[in-house]
């Protein structure tokens, strides 16, 4: 959906400090009343890099305040933020007491179910968060289980284990959230914004997670674990044993469809977290998750190795347990991309590597005719250098202005060997728009399609149906027309996965991709709007230009060929197509939310017509020198 793409704008802020997700601060302090000795000096730091807080302005600098209380109209805003999402726009405030000019952040707040109205129409954004409404709210941000941690005890002296509210406590307890205070939890209390910081940055990063003890007890520390597996016992139990033997005592049982992190890998065993101790499972009776605690589904792609002994991670960043190791040049499938990282699977194990260290297995081959002049460019920059190899460290030997067609005598990788009137040299082929002067017009080219949202992420959803399965069907139906045409396609997801906005970007630059679409559903609170309408970005893009082209073709056919109200093409500030360095258009459908065009959604000839639509305005673009 086009509000859930709008999110993650503040997050290309930390891009360049996020490739090994490195934690390191600014080394001056951004806020003047938090010093670098200060409790919470890092969480405060990494949670103002990932742009989620601001501070405020004082004298020429910047004041965090840390021990004010924070106001519910604030925690709406940063656990937005955290949890990925952008604001909310609507026509009118849902609540009496909250102007509609303040209303965004505290809209999606509430509609994710981050936070409740206080009641008599009132949403109350001034009054202090408690920390009673900060134990659901980071539980629904962080899309913790509520199950796993069930018949734990519970350490604070203030919460009864039967009160409605110790099972969101335990949740953020035993992931390291929080540890409450000399034995309390005070769930009336405000919380201070240092606190929420806090809280924020240990929900958002394993390495500000606090210890864990229970009853003197240490408790294994999720982060530490290798896995997480779910219990397939057909609706039976399974033994937990003390050691990793069927003779071992048997110390308790474990429900079907019961989640446990796994801590080692022994044979046929696993040794996992029991009521807070360290215990044995048979391996045959479990299946392991993803990092989301999802069950991992059919493998979406194959990788090559490019590292001698690449390290496999237990998660998706590079300070988690190394799980196993691998040799270069090892094919691995994969099962989804996660922040730059893939999941795979060795001897049936899961863990994840970096796919910087990786090329694409399946990448499709693409050929360049072997007759010249069969295949042109234009250029679409300003001023495009002419280098004497196919690199920025290469020699410029000349440059292209912006219109000037070439003949390409052949490509390598990003860059492309081209002829023209002064001379001969390589050019990024980020800025030629490669045109066949034969033949299909789709042949060779290198297209990337994006079904949005997946996974973890629904999108939109109507009647019990979602936005990331509508846009799956439309994806690979227009995959495989493309493909029928002679193009090479990119699909960011074939199944239900989550990459990341940021996985979707470096998708197409590690593989050349030359044009991206990215396609959702619509969705508003006004059951009235509809229609179609399709993004583009030249605020950021350098190839804007080309990305407004190609909008207005792919608008044209989808109004024409489904009969869909025209909201025309728009500029957009969305992540996806603001990063991308190629032509670049987000197309939103119809809205899922309107019944007219929701039955159109819905209908597997209209899917068709969709696919068909943008598969024509893609063509049409390509048509046109």
């Amino acid at each position: 959906m086009l509000d859930k793409l709008k999110n993650i704008i503040t997050i290309s802020l930390v891009l360049v400090l996020a490739f090994s997700l490195s934690l390191q601060v600014n080394a001056a302090n951004t806020f003047s009343d938090v010093s670098n000795s200060d409790e919470g000096y890092k969480e405060i730091e990494y949670i103002y890099v990932k742009g989620i807080i601001k501070g405020y302005k004082s004298g020429g600098g910047q004041k965090f305040q840390p021990n004010e209380v924070l106001t519910r109209y604030q925690a709406a805003k940063m656990l937005v933020l955290a949890g990925g999402h952008g604001p909310l726009k609507v026509s009118k405030s849902s609540f009496k007491d909250v102007k509609l000019n303040e209303s965004e952040y505290i809209e999606q707040a509430v509609k994710l179910g981050y936070m409740t109205a206080t009641g008599n129409g009132n949403f109350s954004p001034f009054k202090p968060f408690t920390r009673d409404d900060m134990s659901m709210a980071l539980v629904k941000t962080f899309k913790l289980s509520l199950t796993e941690h069930a018949n734990k005890p519970i350490i604070f002296t203030d919460i009864n284990n039967n009160d409605a509210l110790a099972k969101y406590v335990k949740a953020i307890m035993y992931n390291g959230i929080t540890k409450g205070s000399q034995g309390k939890y005070m769930p009336n209390s405000g919380v201070t914004r240092k606190q929420f910081a806090l809280f924020i940055a240990r929900g958002m990063e394993d390495e500000f997670k606090v210890n864990k003890e229970v009853d003197g007890v240490t408790v294994p520390d999720s982060s530490k674990s290798v896995g997480q597996v779910i219990i397939n016992v057909n609706n039976d139990t399974l033994n937990v044993r003390a050691e990793p033997s069927n003779s071992g005592t048997v110390v308790g049982k474990l429900v079907d469809k019961e989640k446990v992190f796994v801590y080692e890998i022994t044979g046929d065993w696993l040794k996992i977290d029991y009521k807070g101790k360290l215990q044995y499972i048979s391996k045959s009776y479990t299946s392991f998750l993803d990092v989301n605690g999802k069950e991992i589904g059919a493998s979406t792609g194959k990788v090559s190795t490019t590292s001698p002994d690449l390290n496999i991670r237990s998660k998706p960043t590079s300070n988690s347990t190394i799980v196993n190791t691998v040799s270069q040049n090892t094919e691995l499938l994969t099962y989804g991309l996660y922040n730059g990282w893939y999941l795979v699977k060795v001897d049936n194990i899961p863990g994840y590597i970096s796919a910087t260290y990786t090329k694409d297995a399946t990448k499709p081959e693409v050929t360049v005719p072997d007759n010249l002049g069969n295949l042109t460019g234009k250029v679409t920059a300003a001023s495009l250098n002419v280098r004497s190899g196919p690199g920025a460290s290469y020699a410029s030997v000349g440059s292209l202005t912006k219109g000037k067609v070439v003949t390409v005598e052949s490509l390598n990788g990003a860059w492309a060997k081209v002829k023209y009137a002064g001379g001969q040299g390589y050019v990024s082929k980020t800025y030629l728009k490669l045109v066949n002067q034969s033949g299909s017009v789709l042949k060779n080219r290198i297209i990337l399609i994006d079904a949005g949202h997946g996974g973890k992420d629904p999108g939109a959803s109507s009647q019990g149906v979602t936005e990331k399965s509508i846009v799956l069907k439309v994806s690979k139906l227009v995959e495989q027309k493309l493909k029928n045409a002679g193009a090479g396609v990119i699909m960011s997801r074939t199944g239900d996965t989550f990459p990341s906005l940021q996985d979707r970007v470096a998708l197409s630059k590690s593989t050349n991709s030359e044009l991206y679409v990215s396609i959702h559903v619509n969705a508003a609170t006004s059951k009235t709007a509809n229609g179609t309408e399709t993004f583009y970005n030249l605020s950021a893009n350098d190839n804007g230009a080309e990305s407004k082209v190609l909008a207005t073709k792919i608008q044209q056919e989808i109004i024409k060929n489904a009969n869909m109200n025209n909201r025309g093409i728009k500029e957009g500030e969305f992540y996806v197509i603001k990063q991308m360095e190629i032509p670049s258009v987000l197309v939103e459908l119809g809205f899922i939310s309107n019944q007219q065009d929701f039955n159109k959604l819905v209908n597997d000839k209209y899917i068709e017509i969709y696919a068909q639509s943008i598969f024509n305005g893609i063509r049409d673009y390509y048509s046109v020198q």
